[in-house]
């Protein structure tokens, strides 16, 4: 069954549950809990899968529904001198910063959003 399949059957369960029925409200917050539980599976998931694909010393697996890859990812340490100028830097940076807003050169934007928290 392809992935496309899959997740439509994911919808319609979704819907299933009534949700339609339920105050707009509620059912966002129904969705957002939902989505928060499926972010943490997936997370567990990709280690496993990382695991089993590191394993079997392959980088790369192919299926109907999507190809799975081992990612390289370089990080750098720099040495303490470094980064205490990149952090005077960052400071002098912020300050300049908070003086143009303080004096009114720095322009402004507000933006509304929603904000939900369970």
């Amino acid at each position: 069954m392809e992935i496309h399949t899959k997740f439509k059957e994911f919808i319609d369960y979704l819907n299933s549950l009534q949700l339609k029925d339920r105050d707009l409200y509620e059912q966002y917050a129904m969705m957002k809990n939902a989505t928060k539980v499926l972010d943490e599976r997936v997370k567990e998931l990709q280690g496993m899968i990382a695991d089993v694909m590191l394993d079997l010393g392959v980088d790369k697996q192919e299926f109907d529904y999507g190809t799975f890859s081992i990612a390289t990812r370089k990080t750098y340490r720099y040495s303490q001198a470094l980064e205490q100028r990149e952090n005077q830097l960052n400071e002098e940076l912020e300050n300049d910063k908070q003086k143009e807003r303080e004096s009114g050169v720095a322009t402004c934007e507000e933006k509304k959003g929603l904000l939900f928290r369970s």
